[in-house]
């Protein structure tokens, strides 16, 4: 489902202008329907699910399952949790929280779904997916990464 660009806007939660991950228009999110089993969370990189037939492959969106050099089917990372068949909002460019397999650094090009389904790692020159994103700060472990998301959907 197409959302609207807003030109600008300030968050009217926060009342100042950058102090969210909602400010201005430089994060596109689209609806989808969770198909994954056992539900989303918030950072999840979720792909297309080829497992449905017709339009519906671009309707329902999953984790984004671990394919050797990146995913690209991957089309977004999850805004919130989701259970199967609930409606999800998917940060499809821009900024957002992703889950990470394990390091990345600062500045690193980010693949989905390469080394462990739902995640981004750091890209390698053998990936031979289209970059996910790239890496806004350092993270040393598995956990959540501050990330820009390319448009890809």
């Amino acid at each position: 489902m197409a959302t609207q660009d807003i030109l600008q806007r300030l968050d009217p939660a926060a009342l100042t202008t950058g102090s969210s991950t909602n400010t201005s228009n430089r994060r596109h999110m689209e609806k989808f329907i969770c198909s994954e089993t056992g539900g989303l969370v918030k950072g999840d990189v979720v792909a297309f699910d080829t497992s449905k037939t017709g339009p519906d492959r671009v309707l329902y969106v999953t984790k984004a399952e671990q394919i050797t050099n990146g995913n690209g089917l991957s089309v977004g990372v999850a805004a919130e949790a989701a259970a199967l068949n609930d409606m999800v909002d998917v940060v499809i460019s821009g900024y957002a929280e992703v889950k990470t397999h394990g390091a990345v650094v600062i500045k690193n090009l980010l693949t989905a779904g390469g080394t462990s389904a739902g995640t981004v790692d750091g890209r390698v020159a053998a990936d031979i997916s289209p970059a996910f994103g790239i890496a806004l700060e350092a993270i040393g472990a598995t956990g959540l990464v501050p990330a820009w998301i390319y448009k890809n959907y």
